[in-house]
């Protein structure tokens, strides 16, 4: 927060779709509804940035694994929702650089969503650029302390904040690299 601050930036709102808001509105955007309604908040404040991190689950490759287990029509319902929520994304995310803002997009750097025609349309531009960061390096751990790698992918118009959002484990071994060092 107070590096947050010392750039000049200040807080925002959040459309959460796991925590209702204090009126108990719910924010999903695979209803038409919740779509509108978060276009024009986001046309109204003009906001500096907007950050992107949709549900990652039916893009995962380890979920992936489990889908012939599972009813085929809730996992292409599932998908579906997932899509749409991530294509959602993808035009805000252009709409932020079509008028000069920024935006920031995170998802798991192994997520299928990377290869959805969106996001790769997004990636073809030139100011739009992709890395990769292993979250122990920012802090990530479990309940007992011990560093989490999970590579995750960032993807933004703000080349300044990509370089602080792709800090690499160097640790071998299953050593990790962290100030405090660990074994993932």
């Amino acid at each position: 927060v107070s590096e947050a601050k010392r750039l000049g930036m200040k807080g925002g709102f959040s459309l959460d779709f796991t925590t209702p808001e204090k009126a108990g509105y719910v924010w999903d955007f695979s209803r038409h509804e919740c779509r509108q309604r978060a276009f024009k908040l986001i046309r109204e404040t003009r906001p500096y940035m907007i950050i992107g991190s949709p549900e990652c689950t039916p893009f995962s490759n380890i979920q992936n694994l489990n889908k012939a287990k599972r009813e085929p029509g809730v996992v292409q319902a599932e998908f579906e929702k997932a899509r749409t929520h991530l294509k959602w994304c993808c035009r805000l995310y252009q709409k932020q650089i079509d008028r000069g803002a920024y935006f920031l997009h995170e998802h798991p750097a192994s997520a299928t969503s990377w290869k959805q025609p969106e996001v790769e349309a997004l990636l073809n531009q030139s100011q739009v650029q992709r890395v990769v960061a292993d979250q122990c390096q920012y802090g990530q751990q479990t309940d007992q302390g011990d560093p989490l790698r999970k590579p995750t992918g960032f993807m933004s118009n703000a080349a300044i904040l990509l370089q602080h959002l792709s800090k690499r484990c160097f640790g071998k071994g299953g050593l990790c690299s962290r100030p405090t060092g660990g074994r993932h």
